[in-house]
């Protein structure tokens, strides 16, 4: 008897196959790409690991061939019975016991070892292992069974001899047929199997013999030709399917890469910006008891820390302080917002008290040293919180962004929004919107502020300031309306309007003196604006040297290079150039000296409380001393009584502008009051009132 069992056995040959396949999928993947195009190439090409990819073609083969090995075996069991059962009493039984018994034992174990659940437990090393020894096993055991069946043949009758036959043929057909994913083992058990049952055939002489030998020949090979091409089919399906595989795990792998990308801080590894206010809107849109409390963070003295210890001593802060926020009582979720900014949701549950207590400990474990490189690095933080009860997120955001900017102005800690600040931010949006329609050409109005020489009591030069004279006769100051210039883009516009008028209504006594005009970072920083001030005739009545601009100290460092190279070319174009309020931004004389300056104006803030500032003085004794080394004129701003004015002479200072001696007038006012002359007992317009 003849019984013919398939393996997949041909894994040298698939072993080559695979290899070669997988070295034409891999492309090398560029990594300097922007993440659209890393995407379209990581879904489309990729590099795939020939072993790995091996690994997974056997074992998807083993899994099709244990879902087929059990039936195959279970037949080949079926066959040897009938087989033992219709020699019964031909044969010995003990021949038949022992020439059975093997066999069927053999048949059993290989049906348990191929069972799906056996086949998944294994591992892919054991599964290569299985399949590379089935040519030797499947040949073995077919031989097994060809021997058997030819034991039996020269005891049976004709009836019995054609049972063989038709066992054999039978079992050989179902074997190819049933188990086409080893085409290899299908060919050399066909060999062992078929060759000795055709010479079998014509040996006894069969009526049939040459025509049985034919059809069997001619049917085993068509059948192994069948089973070839659906083995490769098989490959093929497998390698499909695997590179399918690859590319939804690439795709997924990819998704992750890209939400990381997209909702994690990169640095910090808490939600970046987007995510924060993202799960803020979901929260707000979630039914709930107690709304939570939005809290925005800005770290004071960071900046100090980055430059002076460099970018990963800030990188460390910054990863530390967001790991502490993360890990704070009370907080839902947080985020770094940008820079050094963060947000967080704190519990609604707690009360307005309960929560500025709990922002005020997390200020101090913000404060709280942070090792770096055996230094011990610090900040400070401002906090402004706001309830997000019945507010849309925007609005809650716009409202905890003003109690954090109140924190800041106000030396730091924990700010929370009040119903006073919501009286004073609807005033600022009334008068936004008022701004943003204003005619200014006719609303604006220029107010002079001269700068005295305290040792003559002359005029030196005088200063340009900006009055809104807005609809219903409300006077607005700069500090007002300067913001909302910059915000609504009409700052460049409101500076023509400014000049063009000071020139203009320059009061006869201001007319050989030196006129200060102040600028803003925006229109430092606007090429078209600079062009204006270096080609416009608005000047023709006064000469360029007349004219000092003024910017402050924050206009010129944060308008970088582009502001230097600027305040360079209208220097040139013969401006002179002023900085306004020094002393009170992150500029030194060494940076400085560097820029194309002509004045210093210290700020006001290092004379104010005369008999107890004596820091203060100190200061602008030191300043007034190094200005002079790198041959800058020096102004102190904000003298506003005689006794302030007094300790400024005894320090060295001469130019001095304030209330003590004049109040920003109008035009008509100056002309009114003729020439005056100041000097440190008689004060000509010296007006004691408050500003």
């Amino acid at each position: 008897m003849v019984v013919y069992l398939f393996y997949p056995s041909n894994m040298g040959a698939l072993h080559s196959k695979i290899g070669k396949r997988s070295r034409n999928w891999s492309r090398p993947v560029p990594r300097t790409m922007d993440l659209q195009a890393e995407a379209a190439i990581s879904l489309t090409q990729f590099s795939v690991d020939p072993r790995a990819a091996n690994q997974e073609v056997e074992v998807a083969l083993a899994k099709q061939l244990s879902r087929r090995m059990p039936f195959v075996y279970a037949i080949a069991i079926v066959n040897l019975l009938l087989v033992a059962n219709a020699f019964h009493g031909t044969v010995s039984d003990i021949h038949l016991f022992f020439a059975t018994g093997p066999l069927l034992v053999i048949a059993s174990l290989r049906a348990i070892h191929w069972h799906p659940w056996a086949v998944a437990r294994r591992s892919p090393e054991k599964i290569s292992r299985d399949l590379a020894m089935l040519p030797v096993t499947g040949t073995a055991i077919a031989t097994g069974l060809m021997l058997f069946g030819l034991s039996l043949y020269p005891y049976g009758d004709t009836q019995q001899q054609s049972l063989l036959h038709y066992i054999a043929t039978l079992t050989s057909f179902v074997g190819i047929l049933g188990l086409n994913p080893s085409p290899k083992t299908a060919l050399g058990m066909t060999v062992v199997s078929v060759v000795p049952s055709i010479t079998m055939f014509l040996y006894i002489g069969h009526t049939n013999a040459v025509a049985i030998s034919v059809t069997m020949v001619s049917v085993s090979m068509l059948l192994l030709l069948i089973a070839r091409a659906q083995y490769q089919g098989l490959i093929d399906l497998i390698r499909s399917k695997t590179a399918l595989q690859h590319r939804e795990l690439e795709a997924a792998k990819l998704n992750d890469r890209l939400h990381k990308q997209a909702y994690i801080d990169d640095l910090t590894q808490i939600a970046n910006r987007r995510s924060f206010f993202e799960s803020f809107e979901t929260q707000l849109s979630q039914p709930a008891i107690d709304e939570p409390w939005l809290g925005l963070i800005d770290l004071d003295g960071f900046k100090i820390v980055n430059d002076l210890f460099g970018h990963r001593a800030g990188d460390t802060v910054l990863t530390i302080i967001a790991k502490r926020l993360a890990d704070f009582p009370d907080v839902i979720c947080c985020g770094r917002l940008g820079g050094d900014e963060f947000g967080f949701l704190l519990m609604g549950s707690l009360g307005k008290d309960a929560a500025v207590n709990q922002c005020e400990e997390l200020v101090r474990l913000i404060a709280e040293p942070i090792p770096f490189q055996q230094q011990l690095l610090t900040v400070q933080a401002s906090i402004g919180l706001r309830k997000t009860a019945g507010l849309a997120a925007s609005a809650c955001i716009e409202r905890a962004d003003w109690a954090l900017y109140k924190a800041k102005q106000n030396g730091g800690k924990v700010t929370i929004f009040s119903v006073e600040d919501e009286v004073v931010m609807q005033e600022k949006a009334r008068i936004t919107q008022l701004f943003d329609r204003a005619d200014l050409a006719s609303q604006l109005e220029v107010v002079y502020q001269p700068i005295i020489d305290f040792d003559s009591g002359n005029i030196q030069s005088v200063e340009v300031l900006a009055r809104w004279n807005a609809v219903g006769g409300t006077i607005i100051m700069p500090d007002v309306f300067i913001p909302m210039a910059e915000s609504t883009h009409r700052t460049s516009e409101l500076t023509k309007i400014i000049i063009a008028k000071a020139i203009i209504e320059l009061p006869e006594i201001f007319s050989e003196k030196s006129l200060h005009i102040n600028l803003s970072v925006k229109d430092i920083t606007n090429i078209d604006f600079v062009n204006w001030l270096l080609e416009s005739d608005v000047f023709e009545p006064v000469s360029r040297e007349q004219v000092l601009l003024e910017l402050t100290e924050t206009a010129i460092l944060t308008g970088g290079a582009q502001a230097a190279a600027n305040l360079a070319l209208l220097r040139a174009g013969g401006f002179r150039i002023a900085l306004d309020d020094f002393g009170v931004g992150q500029s030194s004389l060494s940076r400085i000296h560097k820029l194309p300056l002509d004045q210093i104006k210290i700020d006001k803030s290092f004379c104010d409380d005369a008999s107890s500032n004596e820091h203060g003085w100190a200061i602008v004794a030191t300043i007034l001393a190094l200005s002079r080394q790198i041959g800058l004129e020096c102004v102190l701003e904000g003298v506003e009584t005689e006794e302030q004015a007094i300790q400024a002479r005894s320090l060295g200072v001469r130019l001095m502008q304030g209330y003590y001696f004049s109040k920003p007038k109008s035009s008509s006012q100056f002309n009114d009051a003729g020439s005056p002359v100041f000097n440190s007992r008689q004060i000509a317009l010296h007006e004691p009132t408050a500003k």
